[in-house]
């Protein structure tokens, strides 16, 4: 922790790193849910979004790279391991690991005959409070485990 997230009392860093945990959880339910739009309002103005070393810059190109959620698959992230750490009473950044599954949409219904991870990995973030309440200012997903593939 900076010598300027200690100086934050016990409750403004509660508050902080629970703005922050909301967000991150808040990612993967309107990307599970197909709300784009919502998804993309996460993100600050000039965030950058980094997954799998494909670079967005700014929330209209982020918002752009996901389409209109209407995709042939289904999404279900699963979070664990959330640590935020509070830098300033504006800035915090985390680590949150990531269980995702990718499963093909069929008659409506997600549905695969074998259930397992697409992926891996973590997301490193950097949190920092706007106008509108705390945002994502930086996002990248570092993949820490992939299926093997012959």
């Amino acid at each position: 922790m900076s010598a300027e997230g200690a100086a934050l009392s016990f409750d403004e860093r509660l508050k902080i790193e629970h703005a922050c945990t909301r967000l991150s959880i808040d990612y993967s339910h309107f990307a599970d849910a197909r709300q784009m739009d919502a998804w993309a309002e996460l993100f600050a103005e000039d965030a950058e979004l980094v997954v799998m070393g494909a670079v967005q810059r700014g929330r209209a190109a982020i918002r752009n790279s996901v389409g209109d959620g209407t995709a042939e698959t289904a999404s279900f992230h699963s979070n664990s391991n959330i640590r935020i750490d509070v830098v300033s009473a504006t800035e915090a950044r985390g680590e949150i690991c990531a269980t995702v599954f990718v499963v093909p949409v069929k008659d409506g219904k997600a549905q695969t005959r074998d259930l397992a991870p697409t992926i891996i990995g973590k997301y490193l973030d950097t949190y920092r409070k706007t106008p509108g309440g705390w945002r994502f200012g930086r996002r990248e997903f570092v993949a820490t485990m992939t299926r093997m593939t012959d």
